[in-house]
């Protein structure tokens, strides 16, 4: 809509207080309806909701009503800026800075914001327990849920530390999805260079293929390499931790 001045007064006009108020009451009283005010403030404004484009009226005291704008639409008659209290439909991005959204509800939808409460229940974790590594093994380790999930590592945890690592004898660790025939690292974790501690979360490091469709099954494969620490007689829990999708 394009902008238009209103003057409240002439240049020569007398003003008190009496008569900026009775001005500003007329301008804040604008009637919106197909027939003129009966009885309008002088400097009242009326749109025509009759007309066809609508049209912003102004009532001067010695002409009547003036016409000060000849299209004027339902989204003039309002400041669109801001999104109604009561609902509303957004109609591109919002940057929200550092600033929080709160009192959201759960999400039931797939395209529903998560709330800090529906992203802590989707967190799980599997375990299974190996009684050794004798030699190099592949072992059944995870299947995926009904759901589809994201994997976010593998951990292992053995009652053995291993310590004569290095380029020659070592274990080598990776994680693959058999059913999709996928590595969920792309080179294998070795312990040349990252030793297991005793009793000390040894994490992975997946960085791929992470997506895990139902009933995808998942290997843990250990290669051993010549003779570094024996984990013969080892307990060792390895632990996958992932995220159900919604």
């Amino acid at each position: 809509m394009a902008s238009q001045n209103i003057r409240l007064f002439a240049d020569t006009d007398a003003i008190t207080p009496s008569s900026l108020n009775e001005r500003i009451k007329a301008l804040a009283g604008c009637s919106y309806a197909a027939d003129a005010p009966t009885a309008p403030l002088d400097y009242q404004l009326w749109v025509d909701s009759d007309a066809s484009p609508r049209t912003l009226n102004i009532w001067i005291p010695s002409t009547g009503w003036v016409s000060i704008n000849a299209d004027v639409t339902t989204a003039d008659l309002s400041d669109t800026s801001y999104l109604a209290l009561t609902g509303g439909t957004m109609t591109g991005a919002i940057a929200m800075g550092t600033s929080k959204i709160t009192g959201v509800g759960n999400a039931t939808a797939a395209q529903d914001a998560m709330t800090k409460a529906n992203y802590d229940a989707r967190k799980k974790a599997s375990s299974t327990t190996i009684a050794g590594i004798a030699a190099t093994g592949n072992w059944p380790l995870f299947v995926g849920p009904e759901a589809s999930c994201v994997i976010s590592d593998v951990i292992i945890v053995s009652d053995t530390a291993t310590t004569a690592s290095d380029g020659t004898n070592n274990y080598t660790f990776q994680v693959r999805n058999i059913t999709q025939s996928l590595d969920l690292r792309a080179a294998v974790k070795s312990t040349n260079g990252a030793e297991i501690g005793l009793k000390i979360a040894y994490a992975l490091g997946l960085d791929q293929n992470l997506t895990i469709a139902a009933n995808d099954v998942l290997e843990f494969q250990v290669v051993k390499n010549a003779a570094p620490t024996a984990l013969t007689t080892a307990r060792i829990i390895v632990q996958v931790n992932f995220k159900l999708t919604i």
